[in-house]
């Protein structure tokens, strides 16, 4: 993060003037949750949990298959092969959303 926030290299080395969120995929469902909040560490953010990192598990929508025919054989794809602007949509989680009630984001709203 200091990579970002405090030395904002990110600018200098790619020309990125704002880094809205940096995005995580987790295999596990509970790890998911646990990365989350071990985001919130004051280590990691500080006096108060950033928003910057934003998590997912792959069983929302890396793992889910979808059934299609590939040359006349019928084949389980993953349905981001088939939909990839599924990466948009509310999906995310951040280490500010609370543990009862996550109110997940979409990367365009």
């Amino acid at each position: 993060m200091g990579y970002i926030v405090k030395q904002k290299l990110h600018a200098e080395h790619y020309g990125v003037k704002r880094v809205r969120a940096i995005l995580v995929e987790s295999i596990e469902d509970d790890w998911t949750n646990t990365l989350r909040q071990s985001a919130r560490h004051p280590v990691v953010s500080g006096s108060k949990p950033s928003p910057l990192f934003w998590f997912t598990p792959s069983s929302v929508i890396f793992e889910r298959p979808v059934k299609r025919k590939i040359k006349g054989v019928e084949k389980d794809i993953p349905i981001y092969l088939e939909k990839p602007e599924l990466v948009f949509a509310r999906i995310w989680a951040t280490p500010a959303d609370g543990d009862e009630e996550v109110n997940l984001k979409s990367l365009i709203d």
